[in-house]
């Protein structure tokens, strides 16, 4: 498969109520046993749970940040990483 014909996949940043951050791919709107939630599939480097798929209430989420890719969101957590250390 050539690399121009491989779809990029968003990632998102999901901040919930209680400042936990969760970086997950392919996101969607689901009903989840009649709850309205995210699923996605759990993307972060340090953590045991990469790669499980996730379900988030939709109730329970204060911010979301869509990135173009993970390179995206790299550069952006060493750029606020810089400006924590201000």
């Amino acid at each position: 498969m050539k690399a121009e014909n491989i779809k990029k996949e968003k990632i998102y940043s999901v901040t919930m109520i209680d400042g936990v951050s969760i970086l997950m791919s392919n996101v969607q709107a689901v009903d989840f046993e009649g709850i309205p939630c995210l699923r996605g599939i759990h993307l972060h480097r340090d953590s045991w749970t990469k790669g499980i798929k996730y379900y988030l209430c939709v109730d329970k989420i204060k911010a979301i940040s869509e990135f173009n890719s993970m390179k995206q969101y790299y550069a952006r957590e060493k750029l606020y990483d810089k400006y924590e250390k201000e």
